[in-house]
């Protein structure tokens, strides 16, 4: 009796074993489908969050933003981006500790720039108008990976998270005045709404440089 109760246990084991290694053998290449789906996934959700950055930085590029985005010490001005007129520098404050200028305590930016364009186009104006810190610049940054790297970095973007700079860039006035720059003067390639949606993308796809996305 107990030698046909050891035969059925030791029949029951093999057609157990067997079931096992049929149902893995059909679980396997789903699994694998699924871990090459999740990579597919990751590489097409970095490849957005870089394009979305590109979109930013065809705005960030412009001389609205490179004016007073600067590491000289003083700001730029114009379509062109020369050297702002009657020898406008940074206050010796910033120079020192990197704080925001609001421009030489002989002439500080609000002699000038008022809280709004004036109606004949002379002077631009904005809530608040100041100078970033040389830190903050990127005239010199020639490439979108390298912008991007510049901003996320703690050091150089006033310690802001990437949440935090979603807000800075959609309500700042100062952002906003380059979709507003005031009679002649040249607007970014992208309206305001369309630079916020691509910030805000940018952040919610992960935040991803250019230079990032993973190999094909």
């Amino acid at each position: 009796m107990n030698r046909i109760r050891r035969a059925r246990i030791k029949l029951w084991s093999r057609q157990h074993w067997w079931a096992v290694f049929v149902v893995a053998a059909a679980i396997v290449p789903f699994v694998a489908f699924g871990v090459d789906r999740l990579d597919a996934d990751a590489q097409t959700r970095q490849q957005e969050s870089a394009l979305w950055f590109g979109r930013m930085a065809s705005v960030m590029f412009t001389d609205r933003c490179l004016n007073c985005h600067t590491v000289e010490d003083f700001p730029g001005q114009g379509d062109d981006h020369h050297r702002h007129a009657n020898n406008v520098v940074r206050p010796a404050s910033q120079r020192d500790d990197n704080s925001f200028g609001r421009g030489a305590d002989a002439v500080p930016c609000f002699t000038c720039h008022a809280s709004s364009n004036q109606g004949d186009g002379r002077q631009p104006g904005a809530p608040n108008w100041r100078m970033p810190p040389p830190d903050m610049g990127w005239d010199r940054i020639t490439t979108a990976a390298e912008l991007c790297h510049h901003i996320l970095n703690p050091e150089f973007n006033g310690g802001r998270t990437p949440e935090q700079l979603v807000e800075h860039m959609t309500t700042d006035p100062l952002v906003q005045y380059a979709f507003d720059p005031g009679v002649g003067r040249k607007k970014p390639p992208l309206s305001q709404t369309d630079f916020h949606q691509a910030v805000r993308n940018w952040v919610a796809t992960g935040h991803v440089c250019p230079d990032e996305v993973l190999p094909q």
